[in-house]
């Protein structure tokens, strides 16, 4: 459906615009900010004694305007006649004031404008947040409101739009709301403070971006995210109240359960406290891992008992199955200032990785003891027993050759090197003597457990994962460090969408180090590379490591398991997994050949996999940006060239429609055809560093030029994976 009607579907035609950029005049604080500060309008009306004052003063009570107190002859200012005839300390910076307020309003006009056209409706527009709100004159579809909402304060954003959310409850369609910025950078600072202050779902909210007032400042790639914003709110309005019930209902849930819990623990005194800690090195747990797991699901398990979670989900799976034609499984990207796919990346990133606070090492490794002091043997005096040995043989009654006299050199010079490389041994292993400390194995005990991932200190130092059994480890006294051993397994990390292949490697997907940075990797674990150092070795090279990340039990069992061939596989939460595909883009030239556009021009598309019908395909995305970038290249060759020889660009409406088609998302099975006639998508398997001319015989393969009309485009996908 176009969004006009996605939008008339979902019954969105009052909007509500909120913002002090849209004023026709500005205020007297904004004048000042555009006044000398020597010589403020605010000083100067204030003084009745300056020259400046009793002209002005004058000027209005000639016009019929009041001029009592600093505001009324202020407001006199408002008047056309009276502003022309104003001092000029006045009126230069009062007309500077209004000219800046007009140009931060026109990117809201604009918006406006696009919402005016794609709802059939004129908004409602204010310039302030109304003290009170109260049904029917405050009821509305869309609220559109400026996050700065007053000056460069958000302060009275938040609280207005709860009070039209609380004034909404009762409504039988929900308010949707959009916050929009010309600030980027200072909203995606605030974000997760926004999204906790106004919880709601991300169906009827969302942050965007004003278009940029400068001329070509992007406006079409803006009026686009606008555009499938609006979209997104639209189809998945009818969603909003059972996926926000469903929350509600996990919330009251957790919250039950946790008081239950709390009961439970308070009937414990420190008896009962000593046995759990007593059980949890039973288990060669720490008390802190042990509590941590049976409470998680002590209090899980309490949640289960409630059926309201159940019912609610039961409610919004039944509004999903009759939305489903809107519906699509797969992330918008780029239309929110934040990358929507970072929460579902982020949810996934808790199912199979600890929080850093749960594996950080706060405190430095205990120190290895300094070895006593021994004085080393003189350079000089291995020397001295080459030379003493050469100077016998020269004196020497006995007749030697040169060369039996060389080979007599050259065996005790091998013999004192012997000695050498045993005194190196020596000193290693007096090294891992002085490391096997209590303190340096309580730490290792402490710090690498099960599933710890570990990085060694160098350059592109490798990972090594700690997946020894913790009984295996604990027991282990100081004197039997050199007989027991842990169990690592090697690995890498690479991008997300770089896939495994073969069964012995193993993939822990979603680790990312920074919480607030959209950057997520996977580790592959190469089931041929254990590495087994002794208790005794890895105390030795305790520094030669840093702890980055901890697997939680599940996965880290789970890469055991594979080890170990003790199981085909094991149980885990199902990852959605989006693909980078690089694109290039070719077209049907006037000689009916293909000709590649975006030569030395990278565009990339999001992929991902459906597996079930009947969807089942590729879903492919483009960003906003890149659609856009991808479609100016294209020329529209249906028509003559210009008298230089060059091609006309695409026609804006041709050019809206591919974009949208691109950013929106296709269902690619193999070969597709793109707003009507005038492209094709294609996916090849190719790798990455394919030439120009493979990649147009793979093309021919799937799509023939002499077959397409001239300037037909083809987006040809090249993907790593069968």
């Amino acid at each position: 459906m176009e969004i006009k009607d996605l939008i008339q579907d979902a019954g969105i035609r009052k909007v509500l615009f909120v913002d002090d950029d849209l004023r026709d005049r500005p205020a007297l604080t904004d004048v000042d900010q555009a006044s000398p500060p020597a010589h403020l309008v605010s000083d100067i009306l204030r003084d009745t004694t300056d020259d400046d004052n009793e002209a002005l003063v004058a000027v209005a009570a000639a016009h019929g305007a009041k001029t009592g107190n600093e505001n009324e002859l202020f407001d006199s200012l408002h008047i056309p006649e009276v502003l022309a005839e104003a001092p000029e300390s006045i009126r230069v910076p009062y007309e500077t004031a209004r000219e800046k307020i007009i140009a931060a309003g026109a990117s809201v006009r604009k918006v406006i404008e696009w919402v005016k056209d794609w709802t059939g409706s004129e908004p409602v527009v204010r310039t302030a947040p109304s003290d009170a709100v109260e049904a029917p004159g405050d009821i509305f579809d869309l609220l559109v409101i400026d996050y700065y909402l007053v000056g460069e304060s958000p302060d009275e954003s938040a609280p207005y739009i709860k009070k039209l959310l609380k004034l909404h409850e009762v409504e039988e369609k929900p308010l949707l709301v959009v916050l929009m910025t010309s600030n980027g950078g200072g909203v995606i600072a605030n974000m997760q403070t926004i999204k906790k202050e106004i919880a709601v779902s991300s169906a009827r909210f969302r942050i965007l971006e004003k278009p940029s007032p400068a001329p070509g400042g992007g406006v079409v790639v803006i009026k686009e995210r606008w555009a499938q914003a609006l979209t997104q709110l639209a189809s998945q309005r009818r969603l909003i109240i059972p996926m926000e019930n469903f929350v509600k209902a996990w919330k009251v849930s957790l919250e039950d359960a946790a008081r239950a819990m709390e009961l439970r623990l308070l009937d414990l005194d420190g008896s009962a406290f000593a046995v759990l800690e007593a059980t949890a090195k039973d288990d060669s747990m720490e008390i802190e891992e042990y509590l941590s797991d049976l409470l998680s699901r002590r209090v899980m398990a309490e949640a289960e008992e409630r059926g309201a979670v159940l019912e609610s989900v039961k409610a919004l799976q039944r509004v999903m199955d009759q939305e489903r034609d809107k519906i699509m499984p797969i992330l918008t990207r780029g239309v929110e200032l934040r990358d929507a796919q970072l929460g579902i990346r982020s949810l996934m990133s808790d199912v199979i990785w600890h929080r850093p606070a749960w594996w950080k090492v706060l405190g430095e490794i205990p120190a290895v003891p300094e070895r006593e002091k021994v004085e080393p043997a003189a350079v000089a005096e291995v020397a001295e027993v080459i030379e003493g040995a050469a100077g016998k043989l020269a004196d020497s009654d006995v007749g030697l050759s040169p060369r039996a006299g060389g080979t007599e050199v050259a065996k005790r010079l091998k013999e004192v090197m012997a000695g050498a490389r045993e005194e190196q041994f020596d000193e290693y292993a007096d090294h891992l003597q002085r490391a096997a400390t209590s303190e340096r194995l309580q730490w290792l005990k402490r710090h690498v457990r099960f599933g710890t991932v570990l990085q060694e200190r160098r350059a592109n130092g490798r990972y090594i994962l700690n997946i020894t059994q913790a009984c295996d480890v604990q027991q282990v006294p100081l004197d039997q460090v050199k007989d027991a051993a842990y169990l690592f397994i090697r690995g890498d990390m690479a991008a997300v969408d770089v896939g495994t292949h073969g069964e012995k490697m193993v993939e822990s997907q979603f680790f990312h180090s920074d919480r607030d940075v959209d950057s997520f990797h996977a580790f592959h674990w190469n089931l041929r590379q254990p590495f087994t150092p002794t208790i005794s070795e890895l105390l030795g090279g305790l520094e030669d490591y840093l702890i980055v990340g901890q697997l939680r039990y599940e996965s880290a069992y789970r890469v055991l398991a594979k080890f170990a061939s003790q199981a085909t596989r094991v149980a885990e939460i199902h990852m959605p997994k989006f693909f980078r595909w690089p694109v290039h883009i070719f077209q049907v030239s006037r000689t009916k050949q293909w000709v590649l556009l975006n030569r030395g021009v990278e565009l990339s598309s999001s992929a991902w996999h459906m597996t079930q019908k009947p969807d089942k395909g590729w879903q492919i995305q483009f960003s906003v940006e890149e659609a856009s970038s991808a479609v100016e290249l294209i020329p529209d060759l249906g028509v003559p060239s210009r008298a230089d020889g060059t091609d006309e660009p695409m026609s804006e409406e041709n050019r809206g429609r591919l974009m949208n088609a691109l950013s929106t998302g296709i269902t690619l099975k193999g070969v597709l055809a793109i707003s009507g006639n005038l492209a094709t998508a294609v996916r090849v398997v190719a790798p990455s560093g394919q030439n120009e001319a493979e990649l147009i015989e793979l093309l021919e393969k799937k799509i023939s030029a002499n077959q397409k009309s001239i300037g037909h485009v083809a987006f040809v996908l090249a993907s790593a994976h069968k």
